[in-house]
């Protein structure tokens, strides 16, 4: 329902046949439509999903990222990181979320191996080159950082390619199957 709209539903009803009344509503009420859809639009142009070229210059600019000549989706996920890296303070949290950003996954599971390491097993989604590296400018220093992909269906039988089974307390990247023999 469009301002005008409203703010016509509003009126007493002493004054609903009051032409020259409601001319004059009408008048304001369209200058607020504009004014309305103009920040609309103001209001989408600084979104990082749905900005391109310049707008997406000036939000990297704000935040601190530069171009450097990565294309719009490229540069959307440089800008989204450094937002976490300017907010971030090192909690698992932190950690979590960003993985989960960076890789669309449905589920990262964190896990604190003693002493001083973290590893994270990302479940879905898909794991850019650089996102160790990513993660590692977030996490705590000093302390080590693993990243793998698990797989949605963690127990199976043998053979299962779905599957990865229980995994090796030493090597987290590791696993082998739940049966081996039926």
């Amino acid at each position: 329902m469009s301002y005008k709209e409203q703010v016509k539903f509003l009126v007493m009803e002493q004054f609903k046949n009051s032409s020259n009344l409601l001319s004059l509503i009408e008048i304001f009420a369209e200058k607020n439509d504009e004014i309305a859809e103009v920040l609309n639009t103001l209001e989408n142009c600084f979104d990082i999903d749905t900005s391109t070229k310049a707008q997406l210059d000036m939000l990297g600019n704000l935040v601190g990222e530069t171009r450097d000549e990565r294309n719009d989706d490229d540069y959307r996920v440089a800008i989204k990181f450094r937002i976490f890296l300017n907010c971030a303070q090192g909690v698992p949290e932190d950690l979590i979320e960003c993985a989960k950003t960076l890789t669309s996954a449905g589920k990262i599971q964190y896990m604190e191996i003693h002493p001083a390491k973290i590893h994270l097993t990302i479940y879905g989604g898909s794991i850019p080159d650089n996102l160790k590296k990513l993660l590692k400018s977030i996490a705590p220093i000093g302390v080590g950082l693993s990243v793998a992909k698990g797989s949605l269906n963690p127990f199976c039988f043998y053979g299962d390619p779905q599957g990865s089974g229980f995994g090796s307390l030493t090597d987290l990247t590791k696993g082998g199957e739940f049966v081996s023999l039926v």
